[in-house]
């Protein structure tokens, strides 16, 4: 799964999830796109989250500091 070419179609979705802090509906939505494990899920929204953090990091609603504060994996 990569975030460019024909897969790339759930990434907005699973963006904005991103960018307000909601790791587990960002999850779920990575899930039923791809039928993949949690743990791998889980993998692909971290390094989702890394990215979008470089690229436009005026654009979420929480610090990195509260990002993911409350989920355990």
């Amino acid at each position: 799964m990569t975030a460019d070419g024909p897969a790339a179609a759930p990434w907005p979705e699973v963006d904005a999830r991103i960018f307000n802090g909601e790791i587990v509906r960002a999850l779920i939505l990575i899930r039923e796109r791809y039928a993949c494990s949690i743990p791998t899920a889980i993998d692909h929204v971290a390094d989702r989250y890394e990215r979008l953090r470089i690229e436009e990091p005026v654009r979420f609603t929480v610090s990195r500091e509260e990002f993911g504060r409350g989920f355990y994996s």
